[in-house]
């Protein structure tokens, strides 16, 4: 099927209202991703609508009941890993190692769980949140500093990824 014919086609679906897209996601239990819809402007409300079309929220919960069938129970064996103790004669080797794989563009940054800052009580993700006491920076502010630094000490870029 040619590209122009596919976008004809989508283009001639209707979307559903917003207030029948409110009571699928209500049916289906997911009307938490509308939390935000009201600081969205038109064009995200029409994004975000026609995302959620798309979504398989009928079958999601016997997805979500196949998936769990399929988890492995925990290994009985299951001990606390020993720590590491950090030899400090071995720091400058460790610190030359990685140096190296700095110059060579051989790292990046990559966050992690960013996530909503709703438990912080911050309306946006928790990046974002001014976490320095002083100049109240917000996280991604002093990460980024951080890699910039790292950049300009090293002479590269450093790819940074966040996974929010």
């Amino acid at each position: 099927m040619t590209l122009r014919l596919q976008q004809e086609q989508r283009s001639m679906r209707t979307t559903p209202s917003v207030a029948e897209t409110k009571q699928r996601l209500e049916r289906t239990g997911q009307q938490h991703l509308l939390v935000f819809w009201d600081s969205l402007d038109e064009s995200r409300r029409e994004a975000l609508l026609e995302a959620i079309v798309q979504l398989p929220l009928e079958h999601l919960s016997s997805m979500l009941s196949q998936a769990a069938s399929l988890a492995r129970p925990a290994a009985a064996d299951i001990r606390p890993v020993r720590p590491y103790v950090r030899n400090m004669a071995d720091a400058s080797k460790y610190r030359a190692i990685g140096d190296d794989l700095v110059k060579r563009g051989k790292v990046a940054a990559f966050i992690v769980a960013g996530g909503q800052g709703t438990r912080l009580g911050w309306r946006g993700p928790k990046g974002t949140y001014p976490a320095t006491p002083v100049a109240g920076k917000p996280l991604f502010r002093v990460f980024a500093e951080q890699i910039m630094a790292a950049e300009r000490a090293y002479g590269v870029r450093i790819p940074w990824f966040v996974m929010t």
